[in-house]
């Protein structure tokens, strides 16, 4: 028993660093792939010439107004320089609530938009096809990974348990099964489907109506970081950054929700291989 015991984190360790290497290999790949595409002046993402929202009937103002308020609420926390005292850690209880109030959210914003009497796919909300957005999906969050590498670095020194992500810090305080499979369906499902409907079905979908894309893409990108604080978002930009990109060109929820939760996978599975 003492002899498994003192193997297994080394396993553990050894398997994180397969897992890095091999994420970091892929998005080399697809970087290569990305430059040969360009040098023969074809396009890495086809662009998606179908109609588009024009957020003007009263369901799409509607939502836009719950989603700058929503915004809002979960940027007030990041702008105070001195958290309240009084403010309680994320526990399982809370995260459960949070869970159920994620739950409400994601169908209601959709449900709104379609009450437009607009056809889904002007949201980006569309099926098809299915196989074609989800290869999107894996590719955008290959190309992510390269560019973030060294901003992850650079912002290592300044993370610790107490400026940590709080579902990471729930993590490591709380590792038990349950607390880990209630903190993977938020982050991998529930997080990427109400954060990418927010920031770029509707936030980035609107500004493409007023300003151009090469400026509604960093404007939501920033937005998206921003919620997540400094030490963080900084590292985010770049992920935030090619999901604005994929969201314009492919203009599909479902591959930027993709992008959005095999990042938020890999992060919770090297937190879990490398937790002491």
């Amino acid at each position: 028993m003492p002899n498994s015991e003192l193997v297994l984190p080394g396993t553990n360790l050894f398997v994180a660093l397969l897992l890095v290497l091999s994420v970091l290999v892929g998005s080399l790949a697809a970087w290569i792939g990305l430059l040969r595409s360009r040098q023969s002046e074809q396009p890495w993402l086809d662009g998606c010439d179908e109609p588009r929202a024009t957020w003007t009937s009263f369901a799409e103002v509607t939502v836009l107004g719950l989603v700058f308020l929503m915004f809002g609420l979960m940027l007030m926390p990041r702008l105070d320089p001195v958290p309240p005292v009084s403010s309680m850690p994320l526990s399982v209880r809370r995260l459960a609530l949070q869970l159920v109030s994620i739950g409400f959210l994601v169908p209601l914003l959709p449900g709104i938009l379609i009450c437009s009497q607009r056809p889904p796919a002007e949201f980006g909300l569309k099926l098809r096809p299915f196989l074609a957005q989800v290869r999107d999906g894996v590719i955008g969050f290959l190309l992510a990974l390269l560019p973030m590498a060294p901003l992850m670095l650079i912002t290592a020194p300044f993370r610790n348990h107490d400026s940590q992500n709080a579902l990471l810090k729930l993590l490591a305080d709380e590792p038990e099964p349950a607390t880990v499979a209630l903190i993977c369906l938020t982050a991998v499902v529930f997080a990427p489907l109400f954060e990418e409907m927010m920031f770029r079905v509707v936030l980035q979908g609107w500004l493409t109506t007023i300003v151009k894309p090469g400026t509604a893409i960093p404007v939501t990108a920033v937005a998206f970081a921003a919620i997540h604080g400094v030490v963080d978002g900084i590292a985010l930009l770049p992920l935030a950054g090619v999901l604005g990109y994929v969201f314009h060109r492919r203009h599909s929820y479902i591959s930027v929700v993709v992008i959005h939760g095999l990042f938020n996978a890999t992060m919770l599975a090297l937190a879990l291989l490398t937790q002491t």
